[in-house]
């Protein structure tokens, strides 16, 4: 965190309750007497795809986004899971992971399942964690 400043993204898959999710922790956070400002990212086609949801919480007041953020809750993606979907926008499984990384902040932290990322499918990961000393759970 930068000071007194969390930025939290939930990343995963349309429909796979990332909404739900960070409404959840929205309010909890809110609730904790903090201010919250919250930032969606949906896909550009109607089948859904990769997603995520910015939430930044702060004691002071926020009212933009913020810049990169410093956790990530990697959910796998159950649209790149279904054997029946022929839509194939290239790795999908991996984005709630491989798409999110750019703007993680240096010693930030990454939470994901390894039963359903495989982090070895992302060019250079593990050099990145090391350079950027990111903390992966």
């Amino acid at each position: 965190m930068s000071g007194q400043e969390l930025i939290w993204r939930i990343a995963g898959g349309s429909g796979d309750g990332i909404d739900s999710t960070s409404q959840s922790f929205t309010k909890a956070l809110m609730r904790a007497g903090l201010h919250v400002f919250t930032h969606r990212h949906y896909p550009s086609r109607i089948r859904g795809g990769h997603t995520y949801v910015e939430v930044r919480a702060a004691e002071h007041d926020v009212k933009s986004r913020g810049d990169g953020y410093n956790f990530l809750l990697a959910l796998g993606d159950s649209f790149a899971r279904n054997p029946q979907d022929e839509a194939y926008y290239g790795n999908e499984e991996a984005k709630p992971l491989s798409e999110n990384l750019d703007e993680l902040r240096e010693g930030g932290v990454i939470v994901y399942d390894e039963g359903l990322l495989d982090a070895s499918e992302i060019d250079d990961f593990e050099q990145r964690v090391e350079e950027n000393d990111w903390h992966v759970y």
